[in-house]
């Protein structure tokens, strides 16, 4: 008798160890999957943005740790978005000045020589009247042709 009861309680025992393990092996799956997908989804939505896709991340009700990276992420998209349209003005700003320059650059070209041909020419002018007839002709019409 002491042996059949010894073998129904061990049978009892096992069986119950079964259960209890069943169960936490459920609530451990359980868990996992409660850890793991705000995590899945972070993922899935930093892959879309490194191919280019943008998008925001999803309101997260709670205020724990992937509610924390959620709005971490959130705002580095929302100075992202900032830097890049800065980005673009600074790129045309500076489009702008190269052109400027060049214009500029195109503009004072010619004017160097004509100036210079009109300090001549006021030279001649007060200092040798005569020399003075002779080159207005020549450097007016190089002047005009500037």
């Amino acid at each position: 008798l002491e042996q059949a009861e010894l073998n129904e309680f061990v049978g009892n025992l096992i069986s119950l160890y079964f259960i209890i393990l069943l169960g936490a092996s459920v609530i451990v799956f359980w868990l996992a999957e409660r850890i793991t997908s705000p995590i899945q989804l972070l993922t899935r939505v930093i892959l879309r943005t490194k191919e280019g896709e943008r998008s925001e991340m999803p309101n997260w009700k709670r205020e724990d740790e992937i509610g924390v990276l959620l709005s971490s992420y959130n705002a580095m998209l929302q100075e992202l978005d900032q830097n890049a349209v800065l980005l673009a003005r600074s790129e045309r700003e500076l489009a702008w000045r190269e052109m400027a320059r060049q214009i500029s650059h195109e503009i004072r070209n010619p004017l160097t020589p004509m100036k210079l041909k009109l300090q001549r020419l006021l030279r001649d002018f007060t200092e040798n009247p005569d020399r003075f007839k002779e080159r207005f002709k020549n450097e007016t019409g190089l002047v005009l042709e500037q």
